[in-house]
């Protein structure tokens, strides 16, 4: 980064075409979305949490650990498939959210690290052009440009 020399900023001498930014209402469903997806999922572990603890409660049956661990990944499988498949849908923001989660396999469950795994690695990327114009806009002050 150089200050400016009276050169014309890189990102007003390239026509660089912006995203259009999304609306409030366009947010508004997005999280929606992503919420209608993860609540379940955390409501399914939730459940199966009680299920257990209801049958060890009144029925006495107490699933060995091996068992109660089937048990959860197969919500795990589930819970990973299905937010993926949001993410695919959602992009951006939320792309990179999964790159973090795939990232922790110290934190995550590996079904969920494993299947969101393909964002780190299988995203369309962004033009350099346009990641560049990003930086100068958002991040340099008017006196700053890039030096290649």
């Amino acid at each position: 980064i150089a200050p400016a020399t009276g050169i014309a900023s890189s990102v007003e001498s390239q026509d660089v075409e912006f995203p259009s930014e999304i609306t409030g209402v366009d947010r508004i469903k997005r999280a929606a979305k992503f919420w209608s997806a993860a609540v379940p999922i955390v409501a399914s572990y939730y459940g199966k949490s009680g299920e257990l603890f209801m049958r060890e409660t009144f029925l006495g049956e107490r699933l060995s650990d091996d068992a109660a661990q089937k048990e959860f990944d197969v919500l795990h499988y589930k819970g990973a498939e299905k937010l993926a498949s949001t993410i695919t849908s959602l992009k951006g923001f939320y792309v990179k959210t999964a790159q973090i989660i795939a990232s922790r396999q110290d934190l995550f469950p590996e079904q969920y690290t494993t299947a969101l795994s393909c964002f780190t690695d299988d995203v369309d990327p962004m033009s350099a052009s346009l990641a560049r114009a990003v930086v100068e806009k958002e991040l340099l002050n008017n006196d700053e440009t890039f030096e290649d």
